[in-house]
């Protein structure tokens, strides 16, 4: 008669202590506000990722429209691009001052 050997492990499971609410909680405020911070850096980061500065160009050097009564409205136009990389922002005066003479 042969005895069948019974091998006991002692292997015991290893238990981990649960992380307190605190702790996640902190957590989660933590990773928000690097969030909110790496959205405002993004937002107000002037050309960022895009490589340079922007380079406005003209589609004409001169603009002569030959002379012209004081106070009569006179049109031109042309034509204004961004040969750069980053973004290029106008802004438009309020009034254009023309003087006599000019």
């Amino acid at each position: 008669m042969t005895k069948k050997s019974q091998s006991k492990s002692n292997h015991h499971p290893v238990r981990r202590k649960p992380i307190p609410a605190a702790w996640m909680l902190l957590g989660g405020l933590a990773l928000g506000a690097i969030a909110v911070l790496a959205l405002v850096w993004i937002t107000l980061t002037p050309n960022r990722g895009d490589g340079g500065p922007p380079q406005l160009q003209v589609s004409t050097e001169r603009l002569d429209l030959g002379k012209q009564i004081l106070g009569k409205t006179v049109r031109a136009s042309f034509e204004v691009s961004n040969k750069g990389t980053g973004a290029l922002t106008l802004t438009v005066p309020q009034l254009a001052t023309v003087l006599e003479g000019c």
